[in-house]
């Protein structure tokens, strides 16, 4: 007994300032960081930005977290102060490029494309695009035609897609419905077993979500919470499903998932001034969310989750150093993530020294792919996260017990990879469709099944071929998998067939119809609008 409950121990929470001794050394007026593989070599490098001309700097990782700084970055233009930088896949190709923003009132957009090797082409030329207004960025094929587009929120708050085959001269924001939505200072976008979502924060703190159909963004709700300051995309409570944490002017409140319904809770912290710039990882490896943030004066605070979404305050290193901002990534590759904290004074790096604990260690194949997107959950015992996956940055995820019973990823087109038998603190590559067990379910898109229309209004009708005599099976699930009805289950000889289903009494939502023909199993998504 002994034995396991020393193994079930979470790490302590252990941060310790290593900024001089890892290497980083400045620039002062640090203003942002991108944080991302620059050259190639699996590690996180940093592009740090500062507001003063000639200052920014580039940090490669040699691995272990120590870096060096690069005497020089082909391509990126430093001599203006730079006041914003992201790690974006602009072009599709798998390596992340960079976005800045210049310290002048008004700047343009600046665009460089990653060669993979360090080196970058500098593409400020073509376009001039507006000066963004948040960090909120994003590349993604939205209009189908296998090119990223860039889709991002101005100064004004209003949102913008552009055409990334069209060299970022074309914007897609009337055609794709987002026109008349403004305001905006920050969004996200998840695509997984609810297909494509757009969540934004506006400047009154209204948070409103959007569903993805049919080419364009339609609101699902009319306000999901009002004086917003920030909002969070996490499981905070471990049941699998993906909650919004919202810091207001009063207090946090936390948005959870319950079936088809949002509910809003009120959670209670020890601090009396609001919170900004959460940001929100598991830093003790318990299995529960933790969250970092910012006070209005800029003090630096950490907050330890529980198994029901409640949680305590713990000290950090610097908690009156005058945090302008941070970023956390597990920069020495040891499972654990570290806090990088902007200040005047430049970039302090807080090592995650915690003991114990066991994690997973989830990143996208290395293999040279486009941006990739998916959600995933985590099983272990009664214990199950559901999380959303970029290729841009690895996911670390406390495990609070020794062992794991599966993972399952589930990705844009809809199919689902299924892993079994993964060890605790490991790393799992995850490659669309090679997982060792996809649980018997192919997701593939060919002439023997189809659905038309979809998205439908109420009813659709399925369409089916038979190759050879076998026993055929049509089954309506959820996006859990749970089976709510089966709509064949006959022998068929070979010939073409349809099925008219009556969707009408199905609530709006995404749902998964699954045929089996024989021993071929495939499934497809189809989206129920009312």
């Amino acid at each position: 007994m002994e034995l396991l409950l020393s193994f079930l121990v979470a790490s302590a929470l252990n941060f310790s300032d290593v900024t001089g001794d890892i290497g980083i050394k400045g620039p002062v007026m640090c203003r942002d960081i991108a944080i991302a593989d620059f050259d190639g070599d699996g590690d996180m490098d940093l592009f740090v930005a500062s507001n003063l001309s000639n200052s920014s700097r580039l940090y490669e990782n040699l691995g272990e977290g120590e870096f060096l700084e690069a005497e020089y970055f082909p391509g990126i233009d430093v001599t203006p102060g730079i006041k914003m930088a992201l790690a974006v896949d602009l072009d599709a190709d798998g390596d992340p490029d960079l976005v800045t923003v210049e310290a002048v009132e008004g700047s343009n957009l600046c665009l460089y494309l990653n060669n993979g090797q360090g080196s970058f082409e500098d593409k400020r030329g073509l376009p001039a695009l507006p000066e963004p207004g948040s960090r909120c960025f994003l590349a993604f094929d939205f209009n189908g035609d296998s090119v990223s587009d860039l889709m991002y929120g101005d100064r004004e708050g209003k949102l913008h897609v552009f055409d990334g085959k069209d060299s970022y001269l074309r914007d897609l924001a009337d055609p794709m419905g987002l026109s008349h939505i403004h305001s905006v200072v920050k969004f996200f976008l998840s695509e997984g077993r609810e297909g494509l979502t757009l969540v934004t924060m506006e400047r009154n703190g209204m948070i409103k979500s959007f569903a993805f159909r049919n080419g364009a963004f339609y609101q699902t709700d009319e306000s999901l919470i009002s004086g917003a300051l920030d909002l969070i995309p996490c499981d905070v409570n471990a049941d699998g499903k993906v909650d919004l944490l919202v810091p207001c002017e009063n207090g946090l409140a936390l948005l959870e998932r319950n079936r088809e319904e949002i509910r809003r809770r009120e959670i209670t912290l020890p601090v009396s001034m609001p919170l900004l710039n959460l940001k929100a990882s598991d830093l003790n490896l318990d299995g529960y969310v933790d969250f970092v943030a910012i006070d209005t004066l800029g003090h630096l605070h950490a907050f330890i989750g529980g198994k029901y979404g409640n949680f305590d305050e713990t000290e950090l290193p610097l908690s009156d150093n005058g945090a302008i901002g941070f970023r956390i990534a597990d920069l020495d590759d040891d499972g654990r993530v570290d806090i990088i904290v902007l200040t005047d004074e430049g970039p302090i790096v807080l090592q995650n020294r915690g003991d114990g604990g066991n994690f997973l260690k989830l990143r996208f194949s290395q293999e040279k792919k486009p941006l990739q997107i998916a959600s995933a959950c985590i099983y272990a015992g009664d214990w199950k996260l559901e999380l959303l996956l970029s290729s841009i940055m690895p996911a670390v995820v406390g495990i609070p017990h020794p062992f794991l019973d599966s993972l399952k990823v589930f990705w844009p087109d809809g199919s689902i990879d299924s892993y079994q038998g993964l060890e605790v603190n490991s790393v799992v590559e995850l490659d669309q469709g090679k997982s060792e067990e996809r649980g018997g379910e192919e997701t593939e898109q060919d002439t023997l099944f189809w659905i038309y229309p979809n998205p439908t209004k109420g009813s659709f009708t399925l369409y089916f071929n038979v190759e050879t005599s076998s026993r055929v099976t049509v089954q309506l699930l959820s996006l859990s998998g749970q089976t709510l009805k089966v709509l064949l289950d006959e022998q068929k000889d070979p010939g073409a067939y349809s099925l008219f289903f009556p969707g009408e009494e199905l609530n709006p939502g995404t749902y998964l119809v699954r045929i089996t023909l024989g021993d071929r199993v495939i499934q497809q998504k189809v989206v129920i609008l009312h």
